[in-house]
């Protein structure tokens, strides 16, 4: 019995250090928009404060680049039938900015961005009227959802916290990772010395020991892909993940979307069902 517990402690331990390990989920960014905020073509309404409508924009090309079928050229329409251009990429952005939806240029944001729960709400309605029924939502925010007024600047949207929201909760790596890991588009909200920014993420790769590896990403300002260092969590911000981003910035947000149902729900009902087959299969044969 003695020999038994110490082989059974011996397999748990060696299966504790195996679980360590550098977990990476990367999406091919060319699958996304490349849409600049700063670009010099007319048209993109609050330039300089349009991150979160252009991050979101970028983000659903890929929508429609990745599940074709499912989405077609409702989200970022292209009306010229020759392939999304940066045209049709502002005007999309225009519109998820503005009125009705994130509101990015309204008076109540000075024009100074879009607010997360703007952000999350505007999203969430433009899925609505432009491809219903097509995709869920996840996120995790680490502020309290706001929908009461109080002085100050504040959101537009004063609808309650969705369901599908998890506020007062930092965002993770295992959150991040899980997203991009079944196909899914992810933006995250970060916070630096000065100001704030949205990207549009396309993977992760980090030492799930350390909290500490690489976060890829199309940046609105500019629209290139690029990557920054994962420096750890930041023990002042709530154990924020802490990016080397623009001199050091925190993730404060990250929201998910992907179509209805999940690409990684759909696999594994598609596994499920070949083993359900295969089980009958042999029933009648024996």
């Amino acid at each position: 019995m003695f020999k038994t517990t110490i082989a059974i402690t011996a397999f748990c331990f060696t299966s504790l250090i195996a679980q360590a390990a550098t977990l990476t989920a990367t999406i091919d960014p060319t699958l996304y928009g490349n849409l600049n905020q700063n670009t010099a073509t007319p048209g993109l309404n609050c330039a300089t404060s349009a991150c979160g409508p252009v991050s979101v924009v970028n983000s659903m090309v890929y929508l429609q680049n990745k599940y074709p079928g499912k989405y077609g050229t409702n989200l970022v329409p292209d009306p010229g039938n020759d392939g999304v251009d940066e045209q049709d990429m502002i005007d999309a952005a225009n519109t998820i900015g503005g009125i009705g939806y994130m509101e990015s240029c309204d008076a109540c944001s000075g024009g100074n961005g879009t607010y997360i729960e703007d952000f999350i709400i505007g999203k969430r309605k433009y899925f609505d009227d432009k491809a219903p029924g097509t995709t869920t939502i996840e996120a995790e925010i680490s502020i309290t959802w706001l929908q009461n007024r109080v002085p100050g600047p504040q959101p537009n949207t004063t609808d309650p916290k969705p369901a599908y929201v998890q506020d007062n909760t930092t965002p993770t790596l295992a959150f991040i990772y899980d997203q991009i890991r079944k196909g899914q588009d992810v933006e995250i909200f970060v916070g630096f010395a000065g100001g704030a920014h949205y990207l549009t993420v396309t993977g992760v790769s980090y030492d799930d020991t350390n909290n500490t590896g690489t976060l890829y990403f199309v940046d609105p300002s500019g629209g290139t892909a690029g990557n920054t260092a994962i420096q750890g969590l930041d023990a002042g911000a709530g154990n924020a993940i802490q990016l080397a981003y623009n001199g050091g910035s925190d993730i404060f947000s990250a929201v998910a979307e992907s179509p209805i149902p999940e690409p990684g729900t759909l696999m594994m009902f598609l596994a499920g069902a070949g083993v359900v087959f295969l089980v009958r299969k042999r029933a009648i044969q024996g």
